[in-house]
Order: C-alpha cells, then sequence, then structure tokens
C-alpha cells in the first residue's frame, strides 16, 4: 500500500508496560520468528508515516531488539505511574503533526489494514471534526488503536497518568469515528493469552 497520505500523522506505539501476569517482557514473545515488538513495529512502519516507540520496564534490553529500525525510541522514566506518562512522552517526540495514532504492542491481530484504514478515514476527515477515531471491539468497547487529531493534543497531556487517553474516548464516544476491530478485545495479558493465540 503506497499511499500518499494528505495529513501529516504519526504513530507511536505503547510498550513500557511491565507484563507482570504475563511474567516475562510480553514485547518480547517471539511471534513469526521475531520479537513481538519487532512485529509489530515492522507493521507500523509499513505504513510510511513517522513512529515512535515509548519503552520503560527492561528498555535497554528490548531497545536492542529494534535499535536498527528507522524509528525514534523513547524511554519513559515515569512509566511506572502509568500509560498516560507514556502517552505524554510519545506525544512530546513529536514537534508538529495534523494527528497521532496511538498502538499497543499486546493486540497481536493488529493488521496493516486496519491501520491503513485508519489513516484513510482520517484522510477523509473535515478539519472541524471532532478528530477521534477508536477502535470497536467484538463486545462494542471503544479502544486503541486510537487517533486523535492536533486539536486533542493538549487534553491528552493532562490525562491523569493511570487513565490514558480511554477517558477522552468515553467521554467522546457519542461524537467520534468507530473502526472496526472485533479481534481487539483480545490482548496478550497472562501466559494462557499467548499459548491461545498460538494455538490458532
Amino acid at each position: 500500500m503506497n499511499t500518499i497520505w494528505k495529513k501529516d500523522t504519526g504513530i507511536i506505539l505503547l510498550a513500557a508496560g511491565e507484563a507482570k501476569r504475563m511474567g516475562m517482557p510480553k514485547q518480547l514473545l517471539v511471534h513469526e520468528k521475531e520479537p513481538l515488538i519487532r512485529h509489530i513495529a515492522k507493521l507500523l512502519l509499513r505504513l510510511k508515516r513517522p513512529v515512535t516507540v515509548v519503552l520503560g520496564a527492561r528498555a535497554e534490553v528490548i531497545k536492542a531488539v529494534i535499535s536498527d529500525l528507522p524509528l525514534k525510541i523513547v524511554v519513559n522514566p515515569a512509566w511506572q505511574k502509568g500509560m498516560g506518562t507514556s502517552l505524554v512522552a510519545g506525544l512530546n517526540s513529536f514537534s508538529s503533526m495534523d494527528g497521532v495514532l496511538f498502538c499497543v504492542v499486546d493486540q497481536p491481530y493488529l493488521s496493516e489494514a486496519l491501520l491503513h484504514l485508519f489513516l484513510e478515514t482520517f484522510d477523509k476527515l473535515e478539519v472541524d471534526s471532532v478528530g477521534i477515531l477508536a477502535a470497536r471491539y467484538d463486545n462494542g468497547q471503544l479502544g486503541v488503536p486510537a487517533l486523535f487529531s492536533c486539536q486533542w493534543f493538549e487534553e491528552l497531556k493532562k490525562v491523569a497518568p493511570g487513565e490514558g487517553a480511554r477517558k477522552i474516548i468515553k467521554q467522546e464516544k457519542g461524537n467520534l469515528v468507530a473502526i472496526d476491530f472485533p479481534e481487539g478485545i483480545f490482548d496478550l495479558d497472562r501466559p494462557e493469552d499467548w499459548e491461545r493465540f498460538r494455538e490458532k
């Protein structure tokens, strides 16, 4: 997909968590013969947009498996306070953008087609629209991937450390554009989740 995007959109991959319940860094789980974070990062890079990866726990070890890729790596020293701090760290890595697409490392069903749909839909939005796109899961819940236009950046930087962007998505759920991603409800939280995914 060699689309030339009209709007300048950055991509932030949030991958700073400790993954206590997994018992090991989920970023380093091997998927298609490479660490999961590398697999997801390469997927994002295929969109031909600037990518920032936000790391926290075990940053040096995880950084080593993606340091050769053409992306920016930001280490969030406050990652333990919650995803909101990583969201801000990622936003601060961009000086000027029309919008930013947030993704997480533990949604193994993320696809290039879905991400392409986010950027394509954002390109078509009017400048004065609400400017939020969010994935809609099989249970109707809204979440990541989520794309925010620049009009939301200051608001995003004010969210509580433990909340992330979900608070704004909930507040604006009647106005945002929902992108169907039924498999998005499945994430890699515990070892049994990983086993279920590998068995499919």
